[in-house]
C-alpha cells in the first residue's frame, strides 16, 4: 500500500522507511518489555524475600536458570518462583494488549489511501526488466 501512496520516484525511500520503522519498533518494543519484565520480577523477588526470608537463597539466583534446573529446590520454593515469573509475564501481556488497543484506536482515525484500480499493468515497449 505504501508504494501506491507515494510518487513513483519515492517508492524506494517509502518502502525502506516502513521497514526501518517496523524494525526499530520491534527492537525498542522488545527492549522495553524486557525491562518491564525484569523490573516486575525483581520487585516481586524482593517483596517475597522480605515477607519470607527462607526463600532468600533460591530467589537470589538467576530465575530462568533455576526454573530450568530446579534440582535441590523444594516444591514450595519452585512454585513461588514460577508464580513470580508468571506475574511478570502477565504484566507485559497487559502492557502489550494496552498498546495494541491504542494502536487500533489510532488506526481508525487514519485516512484511507486510494489504491490504483489499474489491474492490467503490462510493460510498454520502452520498459525493460532488470
Amino acid at each position: 500500500m505504501t508504494q501506491e501512496l507515494v510518487p513513483k520516484k519515492d517508492i524506494g525511500a517509502a518502502t525502506a522507511s516502513v521497514n526501518l520503522f517496523r524494525s526499530l519498533g520491534a527492537t525498542i518494543g522488545i527492549s522495553i518489555l524486557g525491562g518491564v519484565l525484569n523490573t516486575q520480577v525483581a520487585d516481586d523477588v524482593q517483596s517475597t524475600i522480605r515477607d519470607n526470608p527462607i526463600y532468600a537463597n533460591v530467589l537470589s539466583q538467576n530465575i530462568q536458570d533455576t526454573l530450568r534446573n530446579p534440582e535441590g529446590m523444594s516444591a514450595e520454593a519452585y512454585t513461588q518462583l514460577l508464580t513470580i515469573f508468571i506475574n511478570g509475564l502477565h504484566t507485559i501481556f497487559l502492557l502489550s494488549a494496552s498498546l495494541i488497543a491504542v494502536a487500533v484506536i489510532v488506526s481508525l482515525f487514519i485516512g484511507n489511501g486510494k489504491l490504483s484500480s489499474n489491474t492490467n499493468k503490462t510493460p510498454t515497449s520502452n520498459q525493460s526488466y532488470h
